[in-house]
């Protein structure tokens, strides 16, 4: 019989033990790429999110806040600031080579609808799939997530609900003022296939309007004409690309010192953010470092403990012309076998599993996220763990060769 056949046939002999060392190895391992997957998806999607923005201009608040509600559309909004001053801003060309208004607050369905101008979809070269660009009050045009979604089409009609997060209450539905579909945009891979994007005039609309349904029903339903007046005009953020160096230090002074606004720079917000998430991560590596080393030891022990009780069945195969290396190989090969399935069940564990996860929590997770990605890093993991598990394997297999052939077959006698 062959070697790795008979290599085979003692792993039957003990499923249990056998299910058990592979469980082990896979779940540390399984534990390792779901971490590692997640968050290297996390930081590339952080860092793709970011583009063109050097600087976040907000309400008064938490700079992270500012930073997720503005440019990832993870968090509520910090509050709106006046677009007077944010204008003032905007036309500083010797600190500010480009600024992008954004005025949150409203959602489809779950999805943020943004008001903002179509240097925002530029910003991160955005194409349409079908349709047009928006080009009067009350159109959209929706991200690519958006459309499959919600099956949305060219002409289909959304009602938008206040607030970031999807609502089943009916009075926050902005029920008298319908937005149109004009526009499907191709996937980004990016926060704008998730977004549904129209002008801040919509918004200033919608709100305005909304504002005095509110106060008809307040005042027994007088009849109320007046509507957002310009200096009464805000929004809720201001995406900064710098014009120079200069305004690295100037003009986050500058905005801070104003009344109820300030600065947030993204990359630095998103490096402190992730380092936190960073301490979890290294207690999540720990424990899976703690689970594949107990599996590798346990195969170690068990190998180790299988040799002693076959010392009868290697000395006969020594009898019967099979060579001390063959028999090596064949231990070894043992240990190789238990370490590949626990490496099968690890990746499975840690690429379905995180499959599931984006899947169950799709509209929870606010960047794209996939257990069918893979990373360089997972090589070296292979290679390092086949390693370690030749030799954990080949430690005990040296004990084949300090087997007394005679003296093993004349005691079984």
């Amino acid at each position: 019989m062959h070697i790795y056949k008979i290599a085979y046939s003692y792993l039957r002999q003990k499923p249990l033990y056998t299910l058990l060392h592979v469980m082990l190895l896979g779940l540390g391992l399984g534990l390792i790429l779901f971490v590692l997957l997640f968050f290297k998806q996390l930081e590339e999607n952080f860092y793709k999110n970011t583009k063109n923005i050097d600087m976040v201009i907000g309400a008064e608040g938490s700079p992270l806040q500012l930073v997720l509600s503005s440019v990832y559309h993870a968090d509520v909004p910090t509050g709106n600031i006046s677009l007077k001053e944010a204008q003032k801003i905007m036309q500083n060309k010797l600190f500010v080579k480009k600024a992008i208004p954004l005025s949150l607050g409203d959602n489809f369905r779950g999805f943020r609808i943004v008001g903002t101008t179509l240097e925002y979809p530029k910003n991160y070269n955005a194409q349409l799939q079908t349709g047009n660009w928006w080009n009067k009050e009350m159109q959209v045009v929706v991200g690519s997530d958006v459309a499959i979604a919600e099956n949305l089409k060219i002409g289909s009609e959304l009602v938008s609900g206040h607030g970031t997060q999807d609502d089943d209450n009916e009075e926050l539905l902005h029920k008298d003022e319908k937005y149109v579909v004009v526009g499907i945009m191709k996937p980004t891979k990016t926060i704008l296939d998730r977004l549904v994007l129209t002008d801040l005039e919509s918004i200033w609309h919608i709100h305005g309007e909304h504002e005095e349904h509110k106060n008809d029903e307040k005042h027994d339903h007088e009849v109320h004409q007046e509507h957002i007046h310009e200096e009464d005009k805000q929004i809720t953020a201001l995406l900064i690309k710098f014009a120079s160096p200069m305004a690295v230090i100037n003009l986050p002074r500058q905005v801070d010192a104003l009344d109820n606004m300030q600065s947030a720079v993204p990359v630095g917000e998103v490096a402190r953010f992730l380092s936190i998430l960073g301490i979890g991560v290294e207690i999540a590596n720990i424990l899976s470092y703690i689970l594949i080393t107990i599996a590798l030891l346990s195969i170690l022990i068990s190998i180790y403990n299988a040799l002693k009780e076959r010392k009868y069945d290697l000395a006969i195969m020594r009898t019967l012309g099979a060579s001390k290396q063959r028999l090596l190989w064949m231990i070894v090969f043992e240990g190789f076998l238990i370490t590949f399935l626990g490496m099968l069940v690890g990746f499975v564990l840690g690429h379905i599993g995180l499959e599931i996860v984006a899947q169950v929590f799709e509209k929870n997770i606010h960047f794209k996220l996939t257990g069918f990605f893979w990373v360089e890093e997972e090589w070296l993991l292979i290679g390092v763990v086949l390693i370690i598990s030749v030799i954990s394997s080949l430690l005990p297999a040296l004990q084949v060769y300090r087997i007394d052939v005679i003296k093993t077959l004349h005691n079984l006698q």
